[in-house]
């Protein structure tokens, strides 16, 4: 809704609009418990590696490149 709320006040001449959506991101952080944290750790760790849904498998971005993107998008040189 909100991004629906953000185009239609660009196309009446407002202002500018970017719209980022993030997939799964993944990097370094105090508690490695997303999905592909999870999954390396289990390739490190143990002899048999188990996925869930292979169908609703995603997208992962590292942190990093996600920073890299929302400077690009506002911007501001990297």
């Amino acid at each position: 809704m909100s991004e629906a709320n953000f185009k239609q006040e660009y196309q009446h001449g407002f202002f500018d609009v970017t719209i980022l959506r993030f997939v799964i991101i993944y990097g370094h952080r105090k508690c490695n418990s997303s999905a592909v944290e999870s999954l390396f750790n289990d390739v490190k760790t143990k002899d048999v590696i188990e996925v869930g849904a292979l169908k609703t498998g995603g997208c992962f971005v590292h942190a990093f490149d996600i920073i890299e993107g929302i400077i690009k998008a506002i911007g501001k040189p990297y």
